[in-house]
């Protein structure tokens, strides 16, 4: 599966804020969150979560956040027909 595009918006010492932007059969890649974050979905849309080996749809909605704590590993694919995006909001302090 190909890479997901990122965009790296603001980093600095409190926070780093991510643009990610998926076409079809695009990925995160297998990652481990080493912050709490924030992710703001900019358009409404399917992922799926794989974590553990075991793959779950979640369904993200414009501008409807949701937050989670550091330590979460997994990898975040995209199997839509169109494209799909979220900002992603980590913060270090």
């Amino acid at each position: 599966m190909e890479s997901a595009n990122s965009l790296i918006l603001i980093e600095n010492d409190r926070v780093r804020i991510t643009k990610w932007h998926f076409l079809p059969n695009q990925s995160t890649g297998s990652h481990i969150h080493e912050f709490d974050y924030v992710v703001v979905p900019t358009k409404s849309g399917t992922l799926n979560v794989i974590e553990n080996l075991t793959v779950n749809e979640s369904e993200l909605f414009l501008n409807q956040p949701y937050y989670r704590s550091k330590g979460i590993a997994h990898e975040i694919t995209y199997t839509g027909s169109d494209y799909m995006e979220f900002i992603e909001i980590e913060i270090k302090k």
